[in-house]
């Protein structure tokens, strides 16, 4: 009986004996047994399911090529959703967009789905003959392969997925080999492996560094509590991630970011260290350079401002030593107009250093609202003087991704504005708001002279205070510029809003740190 050689062929393996393929041998074995002209086993195309790749055909008995076909009007396509499938004749006019049926003149089909261990379908095995298949026999044996054939298929893209999975870590381990400095120790910090890398940035041979632990590297930088605390880390079964500077076999210094990552036996103890470094000796470099640029900057500016003071000093000991004894009225406008003059120059010496200095301070985060509070008490006296009327809508557990003196500076410049342009008995609102857990936006809004829709764009630029701002009121157009400047280098956003005539309003976005709940 044809269903028990099936059964025999499936326990006895011989094919395996004899390093057959599998669907192979299956699809000799139904060609011969049912006497059928094709048997072909396919398996879903691995980037698009609407095709199949054929994994073993047999025409007349013997392997052909394997071939790739879309599932789309053909009788696969019906097997492929879970059904077995028998058109007995005139197949071709069933499916007459399968030009495979037509150029192998075949008459009659039968397909079996195959599964993989979960149930999901993941391929077929089917026969196609140019007569009737007369062989009572071949349903059953078709869905007595398709369960172990589907196995089969499972087992093979799993073994193709580990090794393609070994591949990739081989490659990714080569790729990592090439850029990073990679070394292990035991628990005692002796070294047992270095890569490459490690040799060539040190200058030690491997021979030199295996047996040595990396206090040969030391170069004197950092002191005994900063290696305290990374034992201290790493011992108690923590990753370590720092900075260090190495000292080369020949003398001379690299800088690398270092991880330490603690390893265990199979029994759960610690037995040793993996050590991964990236060079990082340009970066320390260019941050060294950009130390060095910021003294010389700050010196030269403390020079350019006693340079400028010490006359301006003069200028107005003198004037104001004139101002004492009798003068005309118009004498004293004069005066008058030198001492303010003077007075608004040391104002603007004091903004540029004020502006190179707060640029390079822009890190660390702080509360809002008792920053706002300190900015508000400053301005206080300003406020009550014109008799405007305050509204406060802040909440007092904000935190914001800027230091609070640059904080103090965005807005005691804002507020200041909104005081300085408002209008007699006018209005000051400050609301603010968490959109979303990124930002916080604050809204400084004022019933002053407004700013036209020209001047929105510019007044964010050096020494531009915009056409409505009058030589009445004091300014030299660089505290929006500074305010700009703060906000984008903590990746925040500043934006003017006005009517041009009666109101102007500022909307500040601010990175923003979540309080823990």
């Amino acid at each position: 009986m044809p269903l028990h050689g099936t059964i025999d062929f499936l326990t006895a393996r011989n094919w395996e004996e004899k390093g057959s393929n599998f669907f192979d041998e299956v699809t000799k074995f139904l060609s011969k047994t049912l006497n059928v002209k094709f048997v072909f086993i396919d398996q879903y195309n691995k980037e698009n399911r609407h095709h199949v790749d054929s994994i073993s055909m047999v025409e007349n008995g013997h392997n052909i090529k394997n071939i790739s076909y879309r599932l789309k009007g053909s009788p696969c396509e019906q097997v492929v959703r879970g059904n077995y499938c028998h058109y007995k004749q005139d197949v071709q006019k069933l499916f007459p967009d399968d030009k495979i049926l037509t150029d192998l003149n075949i008459a009659s089909y039968a397909g079996a789905p195959t599964f993989s261990s979960s149930g999901e379908i993941n391929g077929l095995v089917a026969i196609m003959h140019d007569d009737l298949i007369d062989n009572p026999h071949f349903e059953p044996m078709l869905k007595l392969f398709s369960s172990n054939i589907g196995g089969q298929i499972e087992a093979i893209n799993m073994r193709e997925g580990l090794k393609g999975a070994r591949q990739l870590q081989a490659q990714s381990m080569k790729v990592l080999d090439l850029h990073t400095i990679i070394s292990t120790t035991d628990k005692s910090g002796k070294i047992l492996y270095a890569n490459d890398m490690f040799c060539e940035i040190s200058g030690y041979s491997r021979e030199e560094l295996i047996g040595s632990d990396h206090s040969i590297l030391k170069s004197g930088e950092h002191n005994r509590l900063y290696y305290q605390s990374l034992y201290k880390t790493i011992v108690s079964g923590r990753t370590w991630n720092g900075d260090f500077k190495n000292k080369r076999k020949d003398g001379s210094y690299y800088w690398v970011a270092a991880t330490i990552q603690p390893t265990y036996s199979r029994d759960g103890d610690l037995d040793g260290y993996i050590t991964i470094r990236t060079d990082i000796s340009k970066q320390k470099e260019a941050y060294y350079e950009i130390e060095q640029e910021s003294v010389a900057k700050d010196h030269f500016l403390s020079n350019i401002s006693h340079e400028l003071r010490t006359p301006l000093n003069a200028l107005m000991g003198y004037a104001q030593l004139i101002d004492i004894g009798p003068l005309t009225s118009e004498q004293s406008k004069y005066i008058t107009g030198i001492l303010t003059a003077s007075d608004q120059l040391i104002e603007r010496i004091d903004q540029l250093l004020s502006f190179e200095h707060d640029i390079v301070q822009a890190e660390g985060f702080c509360a809002l609202k008792p920053c706002l509070d300190a900015v508000l008490e400053t301005v206080t006296p300003l406020i009550q003087a014109s008799k405007i009327q305050l509204y406060l809508d802040v909440a007092s557990d904000v935190l914001v991704n800027v230091s609070d003196k640059n904080l103090r500076s965005i807005l005691s410049n804002i507020i200041s504005n909104a005081i300085k342009y408002n209008r007699e008995e006018g209005k000051l609102a400050i609301q603010a708001k968490q959109v979303n857990n990124d930002f916080i936006t604050v809204y400084i809004k004022d019933t002053g002279i407004g700013i036209p829709e020209v001047d929105q764009a510019i007044i964010f630029q050096r020494f531009n205070r915009g056409r409505n701002a009058n030589s009445r009121i004091a300014g030299n157009g660089l505290g929006l510029s500074i305010v700009k400047e703060l906000i984008d280098k903590i990746g925040g956003s500043i934006e003017c809003k006005s009517d041009g005539a009666s109101w102007s309003e500022f909307i500040l976005n601010f990175p923003c740190e979540v309080p823990s709940p």
